[in-house]
C-alpha cells in the first residue's frame, strides 16, 4: 500500500510519501505505514488537483508517488532518523553537567556553530559534526563494539565488520582508521554490493576487505587493470555512484548528461534503458580495455548500482555513525541514558542487544 499524507508548512502543502517497506518504514499513530524521508511539496493544496481521501485521522492522496509528480507535486527526500534524537538527548545531558563556558553560538574552525550542536570535550568545544577521530573508536567499530551506532549495529554490520581486524601480525590492527572508511564500509554494506559475486561465496564487500589487508588477487573476477588504476582512492573497486559515472564517462564516452541518466537506470532498475546503452558503453570500452574486461566492468556496474550509495550520502551516515560511537565511548552514562530515554519498551532489548546497560556503562 502506499499512501501520501498532507501537511501544511508555510505557505506549501508538505505531503508525507509512504510505502510499505520493512526496513525503511514505521507506522504512524493513524496506522498508516509511512516512509522515513520521502515527502510531495507543492505551491497550491493537494485537495485542489488531486483527490483526496483519510486514513486514521491523516488526509491522503489517492495516488501513488509517479502519479503525484505527474500532477505536478515535488517529491523531496528529507531523512529522518531516530539516532539524531539520541544525538540530540545526549549532547543536552553532558552540557548540563559541563564546567565548559557555552555560549548560544561560537566559532569554530571559521564557522558558527549553535549551542544544540557543541560538545564540551577535553576542555574545550566541538561540533558534533566535526569531531577529532580517535583510533580507540575505529578500534571499537572494527570488533563489532556498535550497539546503538547508526547503520553499524545491523545485523549485517555486525558481522562484515569484524572481517576488519588483521591478526596475522603481531600486534592485531584495525582496518577502519577513518571516517572515510566508515564512509566506504556503509556505502558497500547494501545489497548492490553484496549481490555481486567474485567467487567462493565471496562479494564486493570481502573483496574490499581483501584489498585493504593487502591481498590482491588478480586473478580474481572482481580485479579489472582498469578499474584499479582509474578508482585508487577504492583500490579498484566500485564504492559509489559517482564512481560509476566516472567510468561510463571515460571508458564508455558518456556525456555527463548520459552519465547521470545511466546512474538513474541502474539505480531505478530500468532494464529496457540499460539495454539500450550497453551497445555504445561496449564499443567504446572494448578498443581499450578488450571485450572481457568491458563486460565484466559493464555487469559490475548494473549489479552496483542497484542498491549504491552517492559519496554524499555515505559520508553523511559515516558522520552520524561516528557521533554516534564518540558518545558512547567517551560519554557513557550520557549515551545510554539519551538512547533508552528515546525508545519505547518494544525497542529497549533492539537497541541494547545482548548487553545490559550495567556491562555498558
Amino acid at each position: 500500500m502506499k499512501i501520501i499524507s498532507a501537511i501544511s508548512v508555510g505557505d506549501l502543502t508538505v505531503y508525507d510519501l509512504s510505502v510499505d517497506h520493512p526496513h525503511h518504514s514505521f507506522v504512524h499513530e493513524s496506522g498508516a505505514v509511512l516512509h522515513n524521508c520521502a515527502y510531495v511539496v507543492a505551491n497550491n493544496p493537494i485537495v485542489d488537483f488531486i483527490p483526496m481521501t483519510n486514513v486514521g485521522k491523516v488526509p491522503v492522496t489517492q495516488y501513488t508517488a509517479k502519479s503525484v509528480e505527474k500532477c505536478g507535486g515535488v517529491k523531496i527526500d528529507f531523512l529522518r532518523l531516530n539516532s539524531l534524537k539520541d544525538i540530540r538527548i545526549c549532547l543536552d545531558l553532558i552540557r548540563s553537567r559541563s564546567i565548559v563556558v557555552q555560549p548560544e553560538s561560537t566559532i569554530i574552525d571559521g564557522r558558527r556553530v549553535p549551542k544544540i550542536r557543541l560538545l564540551p570535550f577535553s576542555g574545550r568545544l566541538y561540533d558534533i559534526w566535526d569531531l577529532p577521530e580517535d583510533q580507540a573508536i575505529f578500534k571499537e567499530i572494527c570488533q563489532s563494539m556498535t550497539e546503538t551506532v547508526f547503520q553499524l549495529s545491523t545485523h549485517s554490520a555486525v558481522q562484515y565488520l569484524k572481517l576488519f581486524n588483521r591478526t596475522d601480525s603481531d600486534q592485531p590492527i584495525h582496518l577502519i582508521r577513518s571516517i572515510e572508511d566508515i564512509a566506504a564500509f556503509t556505502a558497500l554494506d547494501r545489497p548492490g554490493p553484496l549481490d555481486y559475486e567474485v567467487g567462493n561465496g565471496k562479494n564486493m564487500l570481502h573483496e574490499f576487505v581483501a584489498r585493504k589487508k593487502g591481498d590482491i588477487d588478480r586473478q580474481s573476477s572482481a580485479y579489472s587493470p582498469y578499474l584499479f588504476d582509474t578508482l585508487p582512492e577504492t583500490m579498484g573497486i566500485l564504492v559509489y555512484q559517482e564512481q560509476l559515472q566516472r567510468v561510463v564517462q571515460d571508458l564508455g564516452g558518456f556525456t555527463p548528461l548520459e552519465a547521470n541518466d545511466f546512474r538513474i537506470c541502474v539505480g531505478k532498475k530500468k532494464k529496457v534503458d540499460l539495454i539500450s546503452m550497453r551497445p555504445k558503453f561496449m564499443e567504446r570500452a572494448t578498443p581499450k580495455v578488450g571485450e572481457a574486461e568491458a563486460e565484466q566492468i559493464w555487469n559490475m556496474m548494473v549489479t552496483f548500482g542497484q542498491y549504491g550509495f552517492n559519496l554524499s550520502h555515505a559520508v553523511s551516515y559515516s558522520v552520524t555513525a561516528y557521533a554516534c560511537a564518540f558518545l558512547k565511548h567517551h560519554y557513557p552514562l550520557e549515551w545510554w541514558c539519551a538512547v533508552l530515554q528515546n525508545a519505547d519498551k518494544d525497542e529497549i532489548y533492539s537497541k541494547i542487544g545482548r548487553a545490559s546497560c550495567r556491562e555498558r556503562v
